[in-house]
């Protein structure tokens, strides 16, 4: 019962609470980030995201098995064709039943994470991007609270240099967001039309060295590579395009450190790019973010560094 009043005392809080201002400076943005309120934010936008991960690895693996295992298995047995085929195109349909599932809870979660950094950057909610998520959602995320920020080290989710003018720190954060996803949306298009070009390349060659004949080809290759295909296709333009359109917003971000000339307008208006570029990307698998973690992490403060030394004119 206690916990009940407490869920719907922080409910009230949330739904009557105002938006606080912008940060004085980024001491204030720091210490914002690991407030209570703001790490229930950012946990329930992680498992909320974390499903829809879950969706896509479902939908993605499950076309790319079939792409990779059906060739095969008819190639030794032209009898299992029909098959074979029939689970390519039921797949294409349960791709497509899912994904609409996958859209609502990526664009729930891009929700949670503006309303996350709205607290912390202290900029007002736009009423145009919709309703904020209901606190209800977002309560049902929260089991295990204190064991899952420490597991997957939430707290200090910006790290920005202390002392810095809170338009520059909210600038910096966001260019940290934007620019991290961008690198590993490029790599993860990149290396997946790479191993996309390779796999369908041997399928290929295979169906070559057997002579299959064009009723056998079809059968037999052609419908059990759809669903991977399409997958690909799916993933390598999703990927590209969400990496192009965070560059094109991590010039802007650039070309403002270097007027020096930020205002809070201006940092809702990247607000509101980066919302509507979170709300339409893909998901990013988890092995691909610990593949590049630390040459990402690198870059990072180095680009960070840099960033610093346009808006003070110092060396960082």
């Amino acid at each position: 019962m206690g916990d009940t009043r407490a869920t719907c005392g922080w409910m009230m809080h949330v739904i009557n609470s105002a938006s606080p201002r912008l940060v004085a400076a980024s001491d204030e943005l720091l210490e914002r980030q690991d407030e209570r309120g703001a790490l229930e934010l950012l946990l329930a936008q992680r498992r909320i995201f974390g499903i829809a991960k879950w969706i896509r690895r479902v939908r993605i693996g499950g076309a790319l098995t079939i792409t990779l295992l059906g060739p095969v298995v008819t190639t030794l047995d032209v009898l299992t064709d029909n098959l074979v085929g029939s689970l390519a195109g039921i797949w294409v349909v349960l791709s497509l039943l899912l994904s609409p599932w996958e859209s609502l809870l990526i664009v729930r979660a891009a929700r949670i994470l503006e309303q996350f950094e709205c607290i912390v950057f202290g900029l007002p909610w736009n009423q145009a991007l919709g309703q904020k998520v209901a606190p209800e959602h977002i309560s049902d995320r929260l089991g295990g609270f204190e064991k899952a920020i420490k597991r997957h080290k939430l707290q200090g989710w910006y790290e920005i240099r202390p002392g810095l003018p809170g338009p520059m720190a909210v600038l910096l954060a966001q260019r940290i967001a934007c620019v991290y996803s961008q690198r590993i949306h490029t790599v993860y298009y990149i290396v997946t039309a790479m191993l996309g070009a390779i796999s369908l390349s041997a399928i290929l060659l295979i169906a070559v060295l057997k002579g299959m004949s064009l009723g056998d080809f079809l059968a037999g290759i052609a419908l059990p590579i759809i669903p991977g295909v399409i997958a690909l296709n799916e993933v390598i333009r999703g990927n590209a395009t969400a990496a192009r359109q965070r560059q094109v917003l991590g010039d802007a971000l650039d070309e403002q450190a270097q007027s020096r000339a930020v205002t809070e307008t201006r940092l809702r208006t990247n607000q509101d790019a980066q919302y509507q570029i979170r709300s339409s990307a893909p998901p990013l698998p988890e092995p691909i973010y610990k593949l590049v973690y630390g040459w990402n992490e690198r870059a990072m403060k180095y680009s960070s560094a840099r960033f610093l030394e346009n808006i003070s004119g110092e060396r960082a």
